[in-house]
């Protein structure tokens, strides 16, 4: 943590960061960082927040995931804005985000982008669920063989394709 005020030029800034390294089931790194600065005519605020990491999951598979999620505020006469970018992917599965707003003297703003990708041929592949016995009740529930979540559950019907994406644009602008 580092913190800064000056008198002559006035002035406030204060930075944190925070680094933390995981290790055993989850291995990887994450990363935080927080930026405060004010001024007379000025307020700014930036916080940035990253992980990448790797997962061991049972039955000796494992898995990669990056999160990151950052924001950031401007404030001062002559504008004022806002924005948000978030990430976040495990395996080959990925989604991000980003928006933006912005108020400045002649225009005011606001803008949108969303993607996604997602691989469901796992949907595909038929299991098996053997019988059980509910705990407490006593309860039997029948086994199930070649249960095919695409074909059987009818996502075959609304997604088409195993292949998924996303993609979602959106710009809003207002000239004063």
């Amino acid at each position: 943590v580092k913190a800064e005020a000056q008198v002559e030029e006035p002035k406030f800034q204060l930075t944190a960061t925070h680094n933390t390294e995981m290790t055993g089931r989850i291995e990887g790194l994450i990363a935080n960082s927080l930026e405060f600065e004010v001024t007379p005519f000025e307020v700014r605020f930036d916080c940035k927040n990253k992980e990448n990491s790797k997962l061991s999951l049972p039955m000796k598979m494992s898995g990669k995931v990056d999160l990151q999620n950052d924001f950031a505020v401007t404030i001062n006469p002559a504008e004022q804005k806002a924005s948000w970018t978030g990430l976040a992917r495990f395996n080959q599965y990925k989604y991000s985000h980003f928006f933006t707003m912005a108020n400045g003297e002649t225009e005011m703003h606001v803008f949108a982008t969303l993607s996604g990708e997602a691989n469901l041929d796992m949907l595909m592949v038929p299991i098996d669920i053997p019988e059980m016995t509910v705990p407490f009740i006593g309860m039997t529930t029948p086994s199930v063989t070649g249960l095919s979540l695409w074909e059987d559950a009818g996502l075959r019907k609304i997604l088409i394709t195993p292949q998924q994406t996303l993609s979602l644009d959106s710009k809003l602008k207002y000239m004063k």
